[in-house]
């Protein structure tokens, strides 16, 4: 929360986000102006831009915090002395089921995806904590390695996930889903020279987790 904001001042602040959060799923990211979410929050411009500098940082705030709760989930159903190679695994399964659990999500992603300005916005969203494990693999390979992971990390991750909602109409299946974010997994564990017994362990044990939670139970963005 922004230093020096007080009790009124916090519930300003939560109102311009569950409003703004309401009128992007409702009409999407690139119908919605600063200006409405104002009228409907009842404030003038200026307090939105104390708040929040532009709508990209309304979108990044909205972000983090469903992150966040997604790794509160992750971590939750995360069996006890897991290996971290499953432990990153259920964090980006669970992003990834549940952003893709229903359409408006799906739209909302990828309309702030196509904003070049929040593309970092949706990265660090896809990549979770278990990019950790493979850029420390990269950069032992030097600054070239280094350099390669950020680059093919980002497009390769919203290229299959932005193709599987396109080629699906925003409505995949739980399996597509997982195969998706598999493949992710398996490709930087093989790029990056990760033990492929480890990565393909850790893949099974995640769709087994995930097969006995419910949907209904995972994070939900909106």
């Amino acid at each position: 929360m922004k230093k020096g904001i007080n009790k009124n001042g916090a519930e300003t602040r939560s109102r311009i986000l569950a409003i703004g959060k309401e009128l992007f799923f409702e009409k999407g990211f690139f119908s919605v102006s600063i200006a409405e979410i104002c009228r409907q929050a009842d404030i003038a411009p200026g307090n939105f831009n104390y708040y929040f500098p532009t709508k990209i940082d309304l979108v990044g705030e909205i972000l983090r915090d469903y992150q966040a709760r997604c790794v509160a989930f992750a971590e939750q159903i995360t069996p006890e002395g897991s290996s971290d190679a499953l432990a990153k695994c259920i964090q980006s399964h669970t992003i990834m089921l549940s952003l893709a659990r229903d359409e408006s999500t799906s739209r909302f992603l990828l309309d702030v995806y196509e904003d070049p300005k929040s593309t970092h916005l949706i990265r660090n969203l896809l990549e979770s904590n278990y990019s950790s494990t493979l850029s420390s693999a990269a950069a032992a390979q030097g600054p070239k390695g280094l350099m390669y992971f950020i680059s093919a990390d980002t497009h390769i991750k919203l290229g299959l996930f932005r193709d599987l909602m396109l080629r699906t109409g925003f409505h995949p299946t739980r399996s597509q889903v997982l195969e998706c974010a598999e493949a992710m997994f398996l490709l930087f564990g093989r790029l990056f020279y990760l033990e492929e017994a480890e990565v393909r362990s850790a893949l099974d044990t995640a769709r087994e987790i995930f097969a006995r939670c419910g949907e209904d139970a995972l994070p939900a963005l909106i």
